[in-house]
């Protein structure tokens, strides 16, 4: 039988404080432009030679959208949106392995996990060009300042609401270590009620 630390390894206890990345998102995505036109992204996917059913990064079949540039960065707003011009095909191992990260360093990147190029993707430079040309048909920008977010909504209530996840994410921290001092409480209570229904059973059975 296995022990209690081999379990442990194999199925580890997740973290409240696991979840910030998620929080972060949360509060993106929440407020960020989302404007998204099938008819014009199907448009500007043909003129860059982008096949909708297939990952832009890799040629595998796209389940996934994946924004091209990260919309979240530091916790908060990058300055890039959930629009047409940001938004590719994209399979579950490039989505996952690309992440936050920039996606020319990315896809050549011969030690992040799951890169096209770790992966050998034959045709690295091909899809490259074929992105810089998607960049360049949809006009992308540099990302906005957040300064210029700030100054669009209103000082006082952008601070407001950042510091609301700030106010979240420091309770999931100090919910984090009263967890840490409850789980071992009810690890030990369930062991003894455990071995206390064996004993019972091993009782009904003599």
């Amino acid at each position: 039988m296995a022990s209690r630390i081999q379990r442990q390894k194999r199925y580890p206890r997740p973290k409240i404080t696991g979840r910030e990345t998620s929080i972060n998102a949360a509060f993106v995505q929440a407020i960020i432009p989302r404007n998204i036109d099938d008819e014009g992204l199907a448009a500007l996917y043909r003129r860059a030679g982008i096949e909708a059913g297939k990952c832009v990064y890799c040629g595998e079949d796209a389940r996934d959208t994946d924004h091209l540039r990260p919309i979240v960065k530091g916790g908060k707003p990058s300055g890039f949106f959930h629009v047409n011009a940001n938004v590719v095909p994209a399979c579950g191992h490039c989505n996952q392995s690309k992440s936050g990260l920039d996606w020319r360093s990315w896809i050549r990147s011969t030690t992040a996990q799951g890169s096209p190029t770790s992966r050998r993707v034959p045709d690295i430079e091909e899809r490259i060009a074929r992105l810089e040309r998607f960049e360049e048909i949809a006009g992308v920008r540099e990302s906005v300042p957040e300064a210029e977010l700030r100054m669009a909504v209103g000082e006082e209530l952008w601070d407001a609401y950042w510091q609301r996840r700030d106010e979240i994410v420091h309770l999931m921290r100090e919910a984090q270590k009263e967890a840490v001092k409850i789980e071992p409480l009810l690890g030990r209570w369930y062991e003894l009620q455990a071995r206390s229904h064996q004993e019972i059973e091993k009782k009904s059975m003599e």
